[in-house]
């Protein structure tokens, strides 16, 4: 682990420096910005959203996940990302060259403002050659590579120290005929693929509902449940990648108490759908789960999968008021979730079951 207290002094001289440089504060809904080109598509990263101005230190930007202090030529100088501890946030500081930032510090959420991470960044006719970076969990090191003047490649070293790294990871980019990115690896994993010509990403959602209606009745079919399934559900983790096709899961009691028992004991049979099954949906899902889905649009695409297999007639039995909806496994959104495929009442009745 390195030593940061040396950074860690330095908080409020490099603050001064930084907010110095900013002559607007903008409010975003998520991260907006990143010194290496290849961030957000390596990293499966959403780009957040600006909100618009804010005005002074604060702003007054509502549901702003991050804020960025700006210069008048659009440089950031500052970043700070909220945290849910009564308005304390971690702050980056960047400071620029003429290529673009040379250096940027990280300091902790925390009342002591301790350090978390500085990075330092070099160029070499005008593009970004090197990040070296040394950390509370470690040390590393990007090295990109271009041709044609186009960024192919970026190889990571890490390690305990920056005496000490080693060859970690590369990241891979590939352009189409028109010169835009088409794919971006991450070691051997796909971690962006451009949709195909013409293809825009509701037509994706739309053939994934479909695909899914298809392949979930099928993958039960073939592992049937040692009872009268009293419904199913589609369970999924939010926020994390790879969150699609999720895990089906048939509850293995009777009624709604055994639909409560799946959710609360994890009392199911589970059923996964095997790719070499549903090739297909699983491409549609990698494009899904690449733009990392917003929690809401998530279960809302569920949620259409859910209706309709409500209306199917089922291949095997399953018992009177069978009922399938989209649920996270953490029950974050149980009510919503239940709302949209089922009458109120059934909805606070197992809702009320799974709190006893």
């Amino acid at each position: 682990m390195a030593d940061m207290s040396w950074l860690g002094a330095q908080y409020a001289e490099r603050k001064a420096a930084a907010e110095a440089r900013v002559t607007r504060w903008v409010p975003c809904t998520d991260a907006v910005y990143a010194v290496d080109p290849t961030y957000f598509l390596a990293n499966r990263m959403p780009v957040g959203e600006r909100l618009g101005e804010g005005e002074g230190e604060g702003g007054d930007g509502d549901g702003a996940a991050y804020w960025y202090g700006e210069d008048d030529e659009g440089r950031v100088w500052v970043e700070r990302q909220g945290t849910s501890f009564a308005g304390q946030t971690y702050e980056t500081f960047f400071i620029h060259g003429p290529a673009g930032p040379v250096e940027l510090a990280l300091f902790t959420y925390s009342p002591d403002k301790a350090a978390i991470r500085h990075e330092v960044f070099t160029y070499e006719a005008g593009r970004l050659a090197t990040a070296e970076y040394q950390a509370t969990g470690g040390c590393g090191r990007s090295t990109f590579g271009y041709e044609a003047g186009r960024l192919v490649r970026v190889d990571d070293e890490n390690g305990p120290s920056l005496g000490e790294l080693a060859p970690f990871l590369r990241v891979r980019v590939e352009y189409d005929e028109r010169g835009e990115i088409s794919l971006v690896t991450r070691g051997s994993a796909v971690a962006y693929r451009a949709l195909p010509a013409g293809t825009s990403m509701a037509d994706v959602e739309r053939t994934f509902v479909e695909r899914m209606v298809e392949a979930v009745p099928a993958a039960v079919a073939a592992s049937p449940p040692p009872t009268v399934p009293a419904g199913l559900v589609l369970l999924y983790t939010p926020g994390q990648f790879h969150v699609l096709p999720p895990l089906v899961a048939l509850p293995t009691g009777e009624g709604d108490e055994g639909i409560a028992r799946l959710l609360t004991q994890h009392e199911a049979h589970e059923v996964w759908i095997n790719e070499e099954d549903a090739p297909e949906l699983y491409e549609l899902a990698g494009y899904l789960d690449q733009n990392r889905l917003a929690d809401d649009r998530l279960q809302t695409i569920l949620n259409e999968v859910c209706r309709r297999l409500n209306e199917l007639d089922w291949p095997f039995d399953v018992a009177g008021d069978f009922l399938v909806f989209a649920m996270d496994a953490e029950l974050v959104y149980s009510e919503e979730s239940l709302s949209a495929v089922t009458t109120p009442e059934r909805t606070a009745r197992i809702i009320a079951l799974t709190m006893e």
